[in-house]
């Protein structure tokens, strides 16, 4: 694929479908990022797949954290802590 290809096809996903994806995709999905490259060779990375009443925790804690005004805390800083309010607004709605 070309550059150009590769920029302009790519997408931004912003909402999903409450459709279940079936485990064997996301076996598929797993054993192929096992593949993709990682800083230093570390793979530092732990993935979970969670369902169900788990996942419903999940969500539920990190409302419950933002309501209460717990920062987040990221695996990666923003680029430049100085970002302008209006868009840091603006990314925390689309999530």
């Amino acid at each position: 694929m070309d550059l150009e290809t590769a920029i302009r096809s790519r997408r931004s996903i912003r909402a999903y479908e409450a459709a279940r994806v079936p485990r064997a995709i996301i076996r598929q999905v797993l054993d192929q990022a096992r593949w993709s490259p990682s800083w230093a060779n570390t793979q530092c990375w732990n993935v979970y797949v969670v369902e169900g009443r788990t996942l419903a925790q999940v969500k539920d804690a990190l409302r419950q954290a933002e309501a209460d005004g717990i920062p987040p805390r990221p695996d990666f800083r923003m680029p430049d802590p100085n970002w302008p309010e209006p868009l840091k607004t603006y990314s925390r709605s689309l999530v």
